[in-house]
């Protein structure tokens, strides 16, 4: 990290180990709530500052991070037939 630069980019808000089959969710102060698939977030190389995922606004911070598997979104996303709604 460049601690150097925090002052312009920005603290880190949150960090977590994915899969680019899983989704997450991001969660501020606000009660704003984003959630999206990892592979439409940009990949970066280990010598940039990463992505910045969500704008917040003045007073905004980023209060939960939450990582979806894809393995537990096919569960619920998969309803078997006899519980189908028509």
């Amino acid at each position: 990290l460049d601690h150097k630069n925090m002052e312009k980019s920005g603290l880190i808000a949150a960090a977590r180990v994915v899969q680019v089959e899983d989704e997450i969710t991001l969660i501020t102060n606000g009660g704003i709530v984003l959630r999206l698939r990892v592979k439409d977030i940009s990949a970066m190389g280990r010598a940039t500052r990463g992505s910045r995922i969500m704008d917040l606004s003045s007073g905004s911070l980023v209060v939960s991070l939450a990582r979806f598997r894809a393995a537990d979104l096919q569960k619920v996303d998969s309803t078997p037939e006899e519980q189908q709604v028509f």
